[in-house]
């Protein structure tokens, strides 16, 4: 089957982790036996005015079409791009067409990618399956001119895929008869994230986080929570901490700390996998997550979770295998300490968490909502 991958985000020179996932997701389709192609259609911050860009590379074996618009008011033009892009995303599918017919339309986020590959689908009368991973829901149906077209491209669609339960019934909630709607999670990569046995250490404990710390990404809650808690204990407390961002900039000026922080800056997958494998504890603090690859990460390498009891992370975590808290830095310290006093079973963990977010199992309810 030929799939066009249709996203506002993927992995570009000015910021090569952006969509990093949907790039994994397509490599994927591509291992399932699919030809498949990427429609990149965005705006881009630059300083250029506004300046548009038209064109096509192979990445990896995987054919990446991109229509952009490069403008230091990129935020203001994002927003119109249904329809400032409209013209140039119908001539890019028609050429993509010529060489082979197209299948199935995958778009991700339903603003703008999703509207995008709905009047694609509409035009050229092509299946549309829409993976929806977005935190922007509520504020996007309250107040966005898309709205209504938005309401229409998830009623129109084959299938609209969430990444959570959570996010399910967020759809739902602004969206009410759509019954076109499942849950896939995202997918962990088997062969990078598994179990190791974990050292037996006496002296010091170990945790690790790893996000792009902007807002609703919350780290200075567990690191004021392990500070106190490296107060009042014997062990070394050792936090190391992958990615960066402003609310990272603002936790690590916290002064005369009991704990040892090591920032380690951006990651790739391995040194994220061995980082995993190595701790103790995975901390995530957040105010919302539709999901959390990071946590699922972690659990695959049999390491225990303790996060925010918000959006979808306690459908990842659960009581076997980590502890969720409130978003006080009180709870957050309770969490910590009730998790220090506990013995998990981390090849269990493991060996669960590997069978729920495989790409055996998420292959198989993709093909199965391909064959209704």
């Amino acid at each position: 089957m030929k799939i066009v991958v249709v996203s506002s985000l993927f992995p570009h020179p000015q910021n090569p982790l952006s969509g990093k996932f949907v790039k994994e997701w397509a490599h994927f389709l591509k291992s399932q036996g699919h030809s498949v192609e990427v429609l990149f259609v965005s705006a881009i911050q630059s300083k250029d005015f506004f300046r548009k860009e038209i064109s096509e590379k192979e990445e990896h074996g995987l054919i990446v079409h991109s229509v952009i618009i490069h403008s230091r008011f990129y935020k203001k033009i994002f927003q119109l791009i249904p329809i400032l892009l409209r013209k140039d995303v119908e001539k890019k599918f028609e050429m993509i067409e010529s060489k082979a017919k197209v299948e199935l339309i995958n778009s991700h986020f339903i603003f703008p990618s999703g509207i995008v590959a709905y009047k694609l689908s509409q035009k050229f009368r092509k299946k549309h399956i829409i993976s929806e991973h977005w935190s922007k829901l509520d504020k996007f149906f309250s107040r966005n001119y898309f709205a209504s077209r938005a309401r229409a491209a998830y009623q129109n669609a084959e299938s609209v895929i969430c990444v959570s339960e959570f996010l399910k019934q967020n759809v739902l909630k602004h969206n009410p008869n759509l019954t076109n709607i499942s849950v896939m999670p995202n997918i962990v990569d088997s062969l990078l994230f598994n179990f190791q046995e974990k050292k037996n250490r006496t002296d010091e404990i170990v945790f690790s986080a790893i996000a792009s710390w902007v807002y609703p990404k919350r780290p200075q809650l567990f690191i004021e929570a392990l500070n106190e808690i490296g107060m009042r204990t014997k062990k070394k407390i050792i936090l190391k901490i992958g990615g960066d961002g402003p609310a990272l900039d603002a936790a690590m000026e916290m002064k005369n700390l009991s704990i040892r922080i090591n920032a380690l800056g951006i990651l790739n997958k391995q040194e994220v996998s061995d980082l995993m494998k190595q701790s103790d504890f995975f901390v995530h603090a957040s105010d919302y997550e539709t999901f959390c690859i990071v946590a699922a990460e972690a659990l695959c390498c049999g390491t225990p979770v303790i996060a925010s009891n918000r959006g979808g992370l306690p459908e990842i975590v659960n009581e076997e295998s980590g502890v969720l808290v409130e978003n006080t830095v009180t709870d957050w310290v309770t969490g910590i300490e009730k998790a220090m006093s506990r013995s998990f079973d981390s090849k269990r963990i493991a060996e669960q968490n590997q069978g729920r977010f495989s790409e055996q199992k998420v292959g198989e309810i993709f093909r199965q909502l391909l064959r209704q």
